[in-house]
């Protein structure tokens, strides 16, 4: 659905912004060890979609600020 809402939205820029705000407000509410995991389920997300370099920069951003 977000990718429908983003492809067809005629501000999309809007919908992107809110998808975000949405997505912060979830983040925010877990737990470190909750957002370890969801950050290694997102990197996954995107060596899946055939985006391993999103993946690694995920996964080295969340290193340097000890995230991990």
């Amino acid at each position: 659905m977000a990718v429908r809402l983003l492809g067809e939205a005629t501000d999309a820029g809007s919908v992107r912004n809110e998808v975000a705000a949405i997505t912060e407000t979830f983040v925010r509410g877990l737990t470190p060890e909750a957002r370890k995991y969801l950050i290694s389920q997102l990197a996954q997300v995107f060596t899946n979609y055939e985006r391993p370099e999103l993946a690694e920069r995920l996964l080295s951003t969340t290193r340097l600020n000890g995230a991990s």
